[in-house]
């Protein structure tokens, strides 16, 4: 009898800790370009730092006044790995939206306990279109002929 009630409260807690998980940043970033490409920019605010909102809510103003969201779309998001730090994480990823497929690449920041993503133009938004625009350190060197 002891046995079954320890059993049953080991259940119990397991079952609690379980529900209170954070969401790590590989779910995040399924998140993030799962509704970036149905066009639901409203919902990635929940996603990304506050000071790139704005900018989310200005594309959902400009999309509801033209197409909306495209619920229609096929998103998966897969084999994505992070390196991830105290405080950053870069997470690279396999995207197939419809019959395309490409790599993309996002760096989220953890704030408080939840990670978000940190994509704005200082840090090479790509905005699900391919490869990051990289910063102006980063740009090969390029001889220019006379």
């Amino acid at each position: 009898m002891k046995k079954g009630i320890i059993t049953i409260g080991l259940v119990v807690v397991v079952v609690a800790f379980s529900s209170c998980t954070k969401k790590g940043p590989e779910e995040v970033v399924k998140k993030y370009y799962t509704h970036y490409y149905k066009g639901e920019f409203d919902k990635i605010q929940n996603y990304v730092l506050e000071e790139h909102r704005s900018f989310y809510g200005l594309m959902q103003e400009i999309l509801s006044s033209a197409e909306g969201e495209r619920e229609d779309v096929k998103v998966e998001v897969l084999n994505v790995e992070c390196k991830v730090s105290d405080t950053v994480a870069i997470c690279s990823c396999l995207l197939k939206v419809d019959a395309e497929t490409q790599t993309d690449e996002l760096k989220l920041k953890k704030v408080g306990e939840h990670w978000l993503v940190d994509q704005g133009k200082e840090n090479g938004m790509s905005m699900g279109k391919g490869d990051p625009i990289p910063d102006g350190d980063e740009y090969p060197d390029i001889d220019e002929e006379e």
